[in-house]
């Protein structure tokens, strides 16, 4: 069997088939499944893509693995709870929001003269990141018992040369049984266990965005945001990818994050959730959209900081249908908090 016809089997075991899908799979999702096929176990994908669709088909890809003989390890035997864990919701986050307009130009406007943050231009661009994805394999294991989060920190030059590490955090259990469940599988991910140390010689990283930094000018971005990520056919949720992508690899200068807010002014199908504090304890503008991105009804959460404009946090949840995922519904499945 070729690594398309395993593509294809996954697409046709999707447990959420009978529901819209989204599309077809673009450049990225293919290059996620290709290294679950054929990659090495223990680690973590050489070039990641953080967050969003990818994600979440790593998560359907591992619960209809036996459809292509893809097995998830179960270390904790009967002793492992009925569904997995999932980090609590934060307030506020399914609320039905608002026209999102207004709102995202005042920010832009904030972002527009801050001083605060100068953006990292053309390098070095470092970033730090803490995240967790109910798909996230640690040695091999996709840990079900324990929300573990990782913190990475991805320093990268013009040069193409960088270096990214990335640790467990400190795990969340919902209760003492899944608490209970983890210890006695071993504590599978403990807090500071390395999963990725890796440096890059000169022109051997590879980013999202090849020419840093992104043009200011409304109509230039949204072209170079396009040039990787399919906003056209796949709607604002592929856009707000795109951010997330950006965000990940650099620290956009005041008149690129100013854009970017207005360019999802743009966007008729966002909307303003109002106030809200991210998972480092921020206070955040918090703005989201409702899609079946992934063939799965979610909503798709973006946090600004009200002082910056800079992108805070991102987090998916599921809204309305788990498929085979295993998990109660809602629930988040991914979130991602930028420092």
């Amino acid at each position: 069997m070729t690594s398309t016809d395993k593509i294809e089997a996954l697409r046709r075991a999707d447990p959420a088939a009978d529901m819209p899908s989204g599309g077809p799979l673009d450049r990225r999702a293919r290059e996620d499944l290709e290294h679950i096929l054929h990659g090495e176990p223990a680690r973590i994908s050489v070039r990641q893509r953080w967050i969003g669709r990818r994600s979440l088909l790593v998560g359907v890809a591992a619960v209809t693995a036996g459809a292509v003989a893809i097995v998830v390890t179960d270390p904790f035997g009967a002793t492992q709870p009925a569904t997995a864990a999932t980090p609590p919701l934060l307030d506020k986050v399914l609320a039905s929001g608002q026209p999102a307009r207004d709102a995202l130009h005042r920010l832009a406007a904030v972002a527009q003269t801050d001083t605060e943050l100068p953006g990292d231009g053309s390098g070095p661009h470092i970033v730090r990141t803490e995240s967790w994805s109910l798909s996230t394999r640690i040695n091999g294991t996709q840990i079900r018992s324990a929300v573990v989060p990782e913190i990475t920190e991805l320093t990268w030059n013009a040069d193409r040369s960088g270096h990214i590490t990335t640790r467990t955090g400190k795990p969340y259990f919902p209760n003492s049984e899944y608490r209970s469940a983890w210890e006695g599988g071993g504590s599978p991910g403990k807090q500071g266990t390395v999963v990725r140390d890796e440096s890059w010689q000169p022109g051997g990283y590879s980013p999202m965005f090849p020419n840093l930094p992104l043009p200011s000018d409304v109509d230039r971005l949204f072209i170079a945001l396009k040039a990787a990520h399919p906003v056209d056919q796949l709607g604002t949720g592929e856009l707000i990818i795109a951010i997330n992508d950006l965000y990940n690899e650099s620290q956009p200068s005041s008149a690129v994050r100013a854009s970017l807010l207005r360019l999802l002014a743009t966007r008729p199908d966002i909307i303003y959730l109002g106030r809200m504090t991210d998972r480092a304890g921020r206070p955040a503008e918090c703005f989201a959209i409702d899609s079946a991105l992934t063939g799965l009804p979610q909503r798709q959460v973006v946090m600004f900081s009200p002082k910056t404009g800079s992108l805070l946090a991102s987090e998916e949840i599921l809204t309305k249908h788990a498929g085979s995922l295993g998990i109660r519904i809602p629930a988040a499945v991914s979130y991602r908090v930028y420092y």
